[in-house]
């Protein structure tokens, strides 16, 4: 995928629910103008109503707490740049 965008521009891949994931892909990285977290997640059950416990704790794992994860990470080298986050959001929750 690298090779398609750019020497300057890097897209990962990665389980946005493992904080040890989101470090380690931002190892490295000594500049960061952008971060844009194209993830979330949806479940059948999601009407309140219907959600169990194991339902819940996915869809804030990752839609809530991943970008937590990712967000932390990257702040320094955001910061560092002046850089942006942009979130996008696959997932809804009711």
């Amino acid at each position: 995928m690298e090779a398609e965008l750019g020497p300057e521009i890097a897209a990962r891949a990665l389980d946005v629910t493992d904080p040890e994931a989101a470090r380690s892909a931002l190892t490295g990285v000594e500049r960061l103008d952008l971060l844009a977290l194209v993830a979330g997640t949806n479940v059948p059950e999601r009407r309140l109503e219907q959600l169990t416990p194991d339902s819940w704790q996915t869809l804030v794992a990752t839609n809530l707490t991943g970008v937590f994860t990712l967000v932390s990470a990257a702040l320094p080298a955001l910061r560092a740049a002046r850089g942006l986050v942009i979130i996008d959001q696959f997932g809804e929750l009711f």
